[in-house]
């Protein structure tokens, strides 16, 4: 069966340089333009992330998952950042990838792939806007470590969001970590289940807020026990601020871990407006950093049983309070994974805090639906007593019921570096 790559962009039309006639692209969305961008017949501004995904198509116009092949990504922009520039689709990813890339020169932009090899090409254009995305939005100044970092959500999607850690380097550049707890998509006779992802990435320019995630899905876990399991590399993701309080992310993903209607592949994509949950002062405070427990967010977990963790959030948000992610396995639900959150008030000048711990109510994959009859989407579940010992190191007791019924007390260590306003 012959093959064709096709790259199809986000509210662009898609154009194959050689394909049979018999082709016809359709779009594929990913993300819509940000709201406050105002983007007129498909233009955006300078320095855009776009992601895009890279399929293979048969000439039945139907997926050709058996497809291998290297592709090679050009643009008509000699300043586009492309990443990855190159691209080896292996018989796992299914005949699907994703590319991201920002054009800097403005009017009609296009993103070629080619596989020289197998004589394929496929191409997809833009049009970039004269104004920079600087000129639209008010970029954050990052002058202290965690300025971003925190729980992030999109308020019209039902007990979802997201924990992320943005750690800069001194050099303008940052390191990104994050996970993001969401849902399996309902199945035709599964019930959606909760599964969590980890995402990671290097933000090249603090300026211009945003960067290029690998999305990644870490399975075969015990909760709260052995053995260390390594997570697995299943998609893209393109993460950007517009303030100190506003966020777009944007994912694909070629992967099953989503889809509970059969067991045949798919791409997975989608996109969260998020909003920062706790209330800062914002990050674009030149002054020194007050050491507080607010120090005490980031990444957190315990080295023999790696592959889960958490990550917390102090905040000054109603006189000080803790939001917390932790991702860990259940071997009661189908996948294996589970979340929970914990949040309550923690004292600012202080070190520990009995918090309660909650489970969200099951929902699908990037639903936006609500809970039914005023119900809330989560449910407590349990308490938990954090201490944190230092700047490096802390433990987490903790007591569950409602199905989980476990109780234990778990050592953690840092894994990202200790900010500045640790204390």
């Amino acid at each position: 069966m012959k093959k064709a790559i096709v790259i199809v962009a986000l509210l662009a039309l898609a154009q194959l340089a050689h394909a049979a006639p018999a082709f016809q692209l359709e779009m594929n969305p990913i993300f819509s333009c940000e709201p406050a961008l105002f983007c007129p017949l498909f233009s955006y501004p300078q320095g855009y992330q776009l992601l895009m995904n890279v399929e293979a198509v048969g000439t039945d116009a139907f997926p050709a998952t058996d497809y291998t092949g290297t592709v090679v990504f050009t643009s008509t922009d000699p300043s586009a950042v492309i990443v990855p520039s190159s691209h080896t689709i292996a018989a796992s990813d299914h005949g699907v990838t994703s590319v991201a890339v920002r054009f800097y020169r403005h009017g009609l932009q296009t993103l070629t792939g080619t596989d020289a090899a197998n004589h394929l090409s496929g191409s997809a254009g833009v049009s970039i806007d004269v104004h920079s995305l600087i000129d639209v939005h008010s970029l954050p100044t990052i002058t202290r470590a965690g300025d971003l970092s925190g729980a992030w959500y999109d308020p019209y999607i039902s007990g979802q969001g997201m924990m992320l850690d943005v750690v800069p380097n001194g050099d303008g550049s940052a390191n990104v970590f994050g996970a993001w707890f969401t849902f399996t998509e309902v199945g035709m006779i599964l019930e959606a289940y909760p599964v969590w992802f980890s995402f990671q990435g290097k933000m090249a320019s603090l300026n211009e807020g945003g960067t290029i995630l690998d999305v990644y899905a870490t399975p075969g876990g015990n909760f709260d026990a052995g053995p260390a399991v390594s997570a697995k590399l299943i998609g893209r993701a393109t993460l950007q601020f517009y303030d100190c309080s506003s966020a777009q992310f944007a994912v694909s993903m070629g992967s099953d871990y989503l889809n509970r209607r059969s067991l045949d592949f798919f791409t997975a994509g989608g996109s969260m407006y998020l909003q920062r949950l706790s209330a800062e002062a914002g990050c674009n405070n030149a002054s020194p950093p007050t050491p507080s427990a607010r120090g005490f967010s980031g990444t957190w977990y315990d080295p023999s049983t790696s592959g889960q963790g958490l990550l917390f959030d102090v905040s000054a948000t109603n006189g000080g309070w803790l939001f917390g992610g932790w991702f860990t396995f259940s071997s009661d639900i189908y996948g294996g994974f589970q979340w929970f959150t914990l949040q309550g008030p923690f004292p600012l000048a202080g070190n520990e805090a009995d918090v309660p711990v909650y489970v969200a109510k099951t929902e699908s994959f990037l639903s936006t639906k609500s809970p039914p009859n005023g119900e809330t989407s989560t449910h407590q579940i349990g308490t938990a007593h954090i201490l944190f010992k230092s700047c490096t190191d802390a433990e987490l007791d903790f007591s569950l019921q409602d199905g989980v019924k476990a109780t234990g007390s778990i050592p953690l260590k840092r894994l990202t570096p200790v900010p500045d306003d640790c204390r």
